[in-house]
């Protein structure tokens, strides 16, 4: 994207010039470079005011990151569900047979997607966004039974 932006601004189109920026900020910011991101999304934003001033709040809305949790991998999903279970990194990879290096690598990318930066408020943010079912001995809302 960024070899686009240039393209676009050499031949002096401003708007794709910008958007192509826009789409290098959203690349960034997938790989957690917050530096990155920010110099993509300030060219951008120069080029896009530019053309039409407005025009960089309309068209960043549409390259906003999803919300937190919602771009978790299958793989993610499963290890935080064993971390919610209270399985150590070294428990989570014999029960799904990887090794703990590869644990710690899904939780290093759960802790970016979260937000967090421990095991406790990584579970407690997925708690609290819905990604979690209810834990063991909490009622159920809709039927008032509780889980085991």
């Amino acid at each position: 994207a960024g070899a686009a932006a240039r393209s676009f601004a050499d031949a002096e189109d401003r708007l794709h010039a910008g958007r192509a920026h826009l789409v290098a900020a959203a690349g960034w910011r997938s790989r957690g470079r917050e530096a990155d991101e920010r110099r993509e999304r300030d060219q951008a934003r120069e080029l896009l005011e530019g053309c039409d001033p407005g025009l960089y709040a309309a068209l960043s809305a549409r390259f906003a990151a999803p919300p937190p949790g919602r771009d978790l991998t299958g793989r993610e999903r499963t290890v935080l569900g064993l971390l919610a279970d209270g399985l150590t990194a070294e428990a989570i990879a014999r029960r799904l047979a990887i090794s703990p290096r590869t644990v710690h690598h899904h939780l290093e990318r759960l802790y970016r997607k979260l937000g967090t930066t421990d095991r406790l408020v990584t579970v407690l943010r997925a708690q609290a966004l819905g990604l979690l079912d209810d834990p063991p001995g909490v009622q159920s809302a809709d039927t008032g039974a509780t889980t085991a």
